[in-house]
């Protein structure tokens, strides 16, 4: 025992029983961080290709989101499991970005459901209902588009794919 007993108990230095707690926060950060790629694995097999849609996060996010989180996921337990806690931090901050970019991709579309009639899903899943007819303006931004209809609006950003009939769909709508 490097600090000597009290009490016949054995004491142990402060960073020691910082590292064993940092070996624990690395096991649960581990655990959570595998059970999400398992997730979002999953989903991405399971979604069929975007062919339904007509605005769409192309896949290639999906795989960059995928290889950000892996790297923050797996320098970040290594830090914890160090007891390195404040450069565990940029680490989890780089998984948030990964799984940001997981999300964009499964969630953020717009699908056709006929009769210019399109149901937006946003980023964490939320649907909502526009008709092309109440297509109101449209708004640039430096990272997305903004679309205004009468009953809200549609988020889409940059990097989506937008197919040639959603866009003939709002210009026949405005003329109306």
């Amino acid at each position: 025992c490097r600090m000597g007993r009290v009490n016949g108990i054995c004491a142990q230095k402060p960073q020691c029983l910082l590292r064993s707690g940092g070996m624990m926060y690395a096991v649960i950060a581990a655990v959570v961080s595998a059970a999400l790629l398992v997730y979002f694995t999953v989903r991405i097999v399971r979604e069929p290709k975007n062919s339904d849609c007509v605005v769409y996060i192309p896949r290639w996010l999906f795989f960059l989101g995928l290889v950000v989180y892996v790297f923050g996921a797996g320098v970040g337990v290594a830090m914890l499991a160090v007891g390195r806690f404040f450069f565990a931090i940029p680490c989890l901050l780089c998984m948030l970005f990964g799984c940001a970019a997981m999300l964009c991709c499964l969630n953020q579309k717009v699908v056709s459901v006929g009769d210019g009639e399109y149901v937006y899903s946003t980023m964490f899943g939320r649907e909502k209902r526009f008709n092309a007819s109440d297509y109101v303006r449209m708004i640039r931004n430096s990272d997305s588009l903004t679309l205004k209809f009468k009953n809200g609006k549609m988020h889409i950003d940059n990097l989506a794919v937008i197919g040639d009939d959603f866009k003939n769909s709002l210009i026949e709508g405005k003329k109306d």
